[in-house]
This record gives C-alpha cells, sequence and structure tokens, in this order.
C-alpha cells in the first residue's frame, strides 16, 4: 500500500532577465556633446562652430522626453529639466539677442553634465561591485 503525498512541488520559475543599465553606454556619449554644447554657449568657442542647432525642434524632444522620466528616480528628471532649460534658453537668446540666455544656457549645460556625470558614476560603480548611490525618488508612483 502505498501513500500518495498531498504536498505538490511548486512550479519552477524561470530565471530573471538581466537588468539593462542604459547609462553604461548613452551617458559617455551624451557628455561630450553636452559639454562642447556649454564651452559654445558661453563663449568659449567660437560662434560660427559648424553645425547649426535647432533649438524649438531639440526643445520638444527633450521636454517629451522630461516627462517620461518622471516615474525614474530623480536624478534622470533633474538631468532632463536642465536640458530642457538649456534650449528654452537658448531659443531665447535666438529670438531675442539677448546675450545673458547664451550664457544661462552655458551654466545650465554644465549643470546637466554633473548631473549625468553622476549618473554614469554609479552606473559604473554598480557595475563594478558597488552600492548604488542615492539618485531620489520618482515624482510620480
Amino acid at each position: 500500500m502505498s501513500v500518495e503525498s498531498d504536498v505538490q512541488a511548486a512550479p519552477a520559475q524561470a530565471p530573471a532577465a538581466p537588468a539593462g543599465n542604459p547609462a553604461l553606454l548613452g551617458l559617455p556619449t551624451f557628455l561630450p556633446a553636452g559639454i562642447t554644447l556649454g564651452l559654445w554657449l558661453v563663449g568659449y568657442l567660437p560662434a560660427d562652430l559648424p553645425g547649426g542647432m535647432i533649438a524649438a525642434s531639440w526643445l520638444i524632444v527633450f521636454v517629451a522626453l522630461t516627462l517620461a522620466t518622471l516615474r525614474l528616480p530623480l536624478a534622470f528628471t533633474v538631468g532632463f529639466v536642465l536640458v530642457s532649460a538649456t534650449f528654452a534658453l537658448l531659443l531665447a537668446n535666438l529670438l531675442t539677442g539677448q546675450a545673458i540666455f547664451s550664457t544661462l544656457a552655458g551654466l545650465t549645460t554644465f549643470g546637466f553634465c554633473a548631473v549625468y556625470a553622476y549618473i554614469f558614476f554609479d552606473a559604473m560603480g554598480q557595475e563594478l561591485g558597488g552600492r548604488a548611490m542615492p539618485m531620489g525618488n520618482a515624482l510620480v508612483k
């Protein structure tokens, strides 16, 4: 006489897919362009630097990206707010011709470069086995 167990084995779960971190690729390519933009906007690089900028197409894109990051940690949103501010100030400079807007845009550029350098440093540290650095809570849950 055999006794069958009423206990059923839990179904095996598939291993979780590894989480990717876009900061490791995107931010190192973004920072040189941002620093160059900042140097151009504060007057360190010549005004006739090749390659025009379309401040209104880029402003629209970065405002959309900013809104899309509201569910990410705050550091990402702060970075995109500064990028959006940069293009808004650049547009103001182009529309009014007042150099103060260009200088302020250069300063906000250095601000977003600092934020994204922080995020990049965090990502590299985590990939090398370190602890996560504080990124802030998302604005939208």
